[in-house]
Parts: structure tokens; sequence; C-alpha cells
């Protein structure tokens, strides 16, 4: 697995208010795993109330060509800014729009190890 992206992502919450977070994307024979985490700061819009913009901002922007099916997205909260956690975020996607709606979560725990994100792409595999 190889990390191919790490550092901040501004997006506009909203539609209207400057906001940011921080954002990893690791690749693994064609497929991703991006992590988006909340700062510690006041960013404007959270990661929570914003992620199908930032979801779509970021395929659109760097995934885009590839098969959003084989993209696994995950939101983290370090402890300081509520309590530590790692969820897993699933989409439904518009082909026709190419966006992303309806998000839903799956809780994965407290901490997330190379050998979590390892497991997470297994997981697209057919």
């Amino acid at each position: 697995m190889k990390q191919i992206f790490n550092d901040r992502f501004n997006y506009l919450g909203f539609g209207i208010h400057d906001s940011y977070c921080h954002l990893e994307i690791f690749t693994d024979d064609n497929k991703y795993l991006v992590i988006m985490t909340e700062p510690n700061t006041d960013s404007g819009t959270s990661v929570t109330n914003a992620c199908e913009d930032i979801v779509t901002d970021i395929f659109q922007g760097g995934l885009v060509g590839m098969d959003h099916e084989n993209v696994i997205w995950v939101e983290h909260y370090r402890e300081k800014s509520f309590f530590e956690t790692y969820d897993r975020v699933t989409f439904l996607y518009d082909n026709r729009s190419m966006e992303f709606k309806n998000p839903s979560w799956e809780h994965l725990g407290k901490t997330l190890t190379d050998e979590n994100k390892m497991e997470l792409l297994k997981k697209l595999e057919v």
C-alpha cells in the first residue's frame, strides 16, 4: 500500500463556508482508501456535514476515471475534536451527475492500523 496524498484539503462547506480537513489517500492495485480527518481547530463546516461535497470534489478532481466502487471513504475525528473515531462512509453514486449522495456511517474503531487499512482495501476485491 502506497500513500499518494497527505495534506490539507480545502472545500466550501454548504457552498459558501471556507473549510478544510486533512486528507490522506492510499492506493494498492488500483484500489483507493481516502481518510478525511477533521482538524482540531474550527475549520468551518465539519467533515460529517460536508462529506458528500468533499468526496465528490476529491473524486472529480483527482480520482476521475477511476471506478467509484474501488474507493473506500473514511471519516476520522481526533480525540481533541470530540473523541477518537474512524468511520467508513458509504454513498449512493449518481452516474449522471457524478456526485455522491446519501451517506451512511459504519464505525471502525478508535484506531486504524496499516493492517486495518489493507483489510478495508481487500473488501473491494471481487
